[in-house]
């Protein structure tokens, strides 16, 4: 009934001006000779609390509040939804940006019935253009800003620069007027009190930096800049991509990052997960984000993060690596428990030469459970100390894999796969010394080390909701600037100490592990995962 308050003509020849009620949906596109195909339903209702969002400028929806849910389905089946506040709804394509036919089709779920009357209408309707209008000037005035240039090749007022860069490029500024200078000194020396002023000229410009506070690295990078500083975004991406390294990020960024590596090496991979690609952030800090798993088809969150100085750095290439280059790198950047796994088959291997498959008899698989079990404790992998627990963790491999044609090496990849090799007492330590210096407080390294481990077995288990739930924790304890212990841990749960991240449950777990030095919870996944 809300469709009679627009002024639609019911015909292409616009003989009248009347207000014509709004019968049908086909009326209005007979005369844009089309009818739009609607693949999505966009629904006005009051929030029913306070916990939605808006999809568009983020902005919490108070209970109550006006809305308007976008309500589709995915490409695979699923039912989604999407919540905007009213000035913030996107209209669709097919509407050609009439505000009136969009409305027309709006379903009406309010509490008031909103659209039933031309009060209603005409508040929504204003309040969808004016978002519009908002937006559209936010856009014009932000490429405006991005296009600006300070006339010296220095920072876009759109754009942040890493401070690295600023100081390069001041000390780059600062070597050019000085050659000037030089050369004009030699045609006319009496220039010589124009020197120091221009100097002056040159901090006061650039952000309030001075000559001396510049530094050989500040030097260096103004070097690195020469080489860069004329490329574009896509040949910048190609030396990053060359390299194996993060593309993501303005171009000042990538800059900076392509510098970074000519000067320093390229980052290598993480040495917490071993597998999620470093990233140069614009604090000089280097950020890893994690990995997709290809086994489990999840991405795996990692917390890891660093000083750009103390980071791992490899060979820095300035041209496209050959084939042997870029095997080369693939294998500086295979996961080490991998690439032990695989060096500790290949030596089982030769141990086991006479071994073969498909196992037909009862004896056969027996006796190949007792081989196995001593090749695994001979070759240091992860079994059971007891031997029963270890035969019965061997014995199901052993069982599933009987009928097939595989060689020893490849059963014998499997084994290690499925076990792991141990590290050794320097792995491990230096495992420690690389939580020690991503946690504020080197005292929490412990706790940080369980939590992850615990998330680890959940994300396994394909629990995704508990693996990112001690993700978070995780990220909490790393930042924390003080010890936790068992006094305060349950303070950061609840009370006026509660810390964001950290539930109940966590605490206890965590309490639980300062009390007794082991958690329940976390030798239970272990001896299911060691099954």
């Amino acid at each position: 009934p809300y469709r009679e308050h627009f002024d639609v003509p019911s015909s292409p020849s616009h003989l009248t001006n009347k207000r014509i009620p709004y019968n049908t949906h086909n009326n209005y596109h007979k005369n844009k000779h089309e009818q739009p195909k609607m693949s999505t339903t966009f629904k006005l209702e009051n929030a029913s609390s306070g916990r939605s969002k808006c999809k568009k400028c983020k902005g919490p929806i108070s209970k109550g509040e006006l809305r308007i849910q976008k309500i589709f389905d995915t490409a695979d089946g699923r039912h989604m939804s999407q919540n905007y506040l009213v000035g913030c709804v996107p209209i669709p394509r097919v509407y050609k940006d009439d505000v009136q036919a969009f409305m027309c089709d709006l379903e009406d779920s309010t509490d008031d019935m909103m659209l039933s009357n031309e009060e209603g209408t005409r508040q929504i309707y204003d309040t969808i253009m004016e978002g519009r209008a908002k937006a559209a000037a936010k856009k014009k005035s932000g490429k405006k800003a991005a296009s600006d240039d300070d006339g010296a090749g220095r920072e876009k007022k759109g754009q942040t620069m890493p401070e690295k860069l600023l100081r390069a490029k001041f000390a780059l500024e600062l070597r050019m007027k000085e050659e000037e200078e030089g050369e004009e000194e030699e045609t006319r020396p009496k220039k010589k009190a124009k020197r120091s002023s221009s100097k002056k000229e040159i901090g006061d410009s650039s952000n309030g930096l001075s000559p001396q506070v510049l530094t050989d690295l500040d030097r260096a990078y103004a070097d690195m800049l020469v080489l860069y500083q004329d490329k574009n975004l896509e040949e910048l991406k190609d030396y990053l991509r060359w390299n194996q390294q993060v593309l993501k990020g303005t171009k000042p960024l990538l800059l900076m990052k392509c510098m970074d590596g000519h000067l320093n090496g390229r980052l290598a991979r993480c040495p917490l997960c071993h597998e999620g690609r470093l990233n140069l952030e614009m604090d000089d800090t280097v950020q890893c984000s994690g990995y997709f798993d290809e086994d489990t088809h999840q991405r795996v969150a990692c917390n890891y993060s660093s000083k750009a100085a103390d980071a791992s750095r490899s060979k820095w290439y300035i041209e496209k690596p050959s084939e042997e280059e870029e095997e080369e790198m693939k294998k500086e950047a295979s996961n080490p428990d991998t690439v032990a796994s695989n060096s500790v088959a290949e030596q089982m291997v030769d141990a086991l030469a006479s071994f073969q498959f498909p196992l037909k008899t009862k004896a056969e698989i027996k006796s190949a459970t007792g081989v196995f079990l001593d090749m695994a404790r001979r070759f240091n992998l992860n079994v059971s100390e007891d031997d029963k627990e270890a035969k019965r963790s061997i014995g199901p491999l052993i069982l599933s894999n009987r009928t097939m044609d595989l060689s020893s090496l490849e059963f014998c990849s499997i084994v290690c796969d499925h076990f792991g090799v141990k590290k050794s007492g320097e792995q491990v330590e230096e495992q420690r010394k690389v939580v020690r210096s991503m946690c504020q407080c080197a005292d929490n390294a412990t706790l940080y080390e369980i939590i992850i481990e615990l998330g680890h077995y959940y994300r396994k288990e394909s629990n995704i909701h508990a693996a990112n739930t001690y993700s978070k924790v995780a990220a909490t304890i790393r930042r924390l600037p003080f010890e936790i212990t068992e006094e305060n841990v349950m303070g950061l749960s609840k009370g006026v100490n509660k810390v964001p991240g950290i539930g109940k449950s966590s605490a206890e777990k965590m309490k639980e592990f300062l009390s007794t030095g082991s958690m329940q919870k976390l030798e239970e996944k272990r001896a299911a995962h060691a099954k």
